[in-house]
C-alpha cells in the first residue's frame, strides 16, 4: 500500500477528527486545519463532503512511498482503540507484507494474543512466519 504525503496528511486529519468526535471535544462539523501544523500543505474544503482536503503541489510529481513503521503502528493502535479489530488485522497483514521480518511477525502475534484476544490468529501468524522466513 503506497501513499503520498498528501494522502498521509488526509489520514492524519481524518483520524484526529474521528478521535475528537469520539471523545466529544469538538462537534463533527468543525473542520480541522492541518495547515497550522503543516504549513507547506494547502488546505481546501470539498463542497460535496465538507471535509478538509490537503494537497501539496510537489506530491503529484513524487512516486508513492510505502507507509512508515510508525504510521502503520499508529493506524493499528487507533483501529484497536476504536474496537475495529478487523481493520486493525488488515493493517497488520499489510504491514507484514511490506516488512516481512521476524520482529514484525512477533509484534503481530503478540497483538493478536493480547489486544485482540485471538489465540488462533496468533498461532496462524507464528505458522506463517515459519513458512515465509524459514
Amino acid at each position: 500500500m503506497a501513499v503520498t504525503l498528501a494522502k498521509v496528511a488526509v489520514l492524519v486529519g481524518l483520524l484526529a477528527e474521528l478521535e475528537r468526535d469520539a471523545v466529544g471535544f469538538l462537534p463533527s462539523s468543525t473542520p480541522i486545519r492541518m495547515s497550522k501544523m503543516m504549513p507547506s500543505l494547502d488546505c481546501k474544503v470539498l463542497p460535496r463532503i465538507g471535509r478538509p482536503v490537503y494537497a501539496s503541489p510537489s506530491d503529484e510529481d513524487e512516486e508513492d512511498e510505502p507507509l512508515s513503521d510508525d504510521a502503520f503502528m499508529s493506524l493499528i493502535q487507533f483501529e484497536t482503540r476504536c474496537g475495529r479489530l478487523d481493520r486493525a488485522e488488515e493493517s497488520w497483514q499489510q504491514y507484514v507484507e511490506q516488512k516481512p521480518s521476524a520482529s514484525t511477525y512477533v509484534k503481530y502475534a503478540q497483538w493478536a494474543e493480547s489486544d485482540a484476544n485471538n489465540l488462533p490468529l496468533a498461532a496462524k501468524v507464528y505458522q506463517e512466519m515459519t513458512k515465509k522466513l524459514g
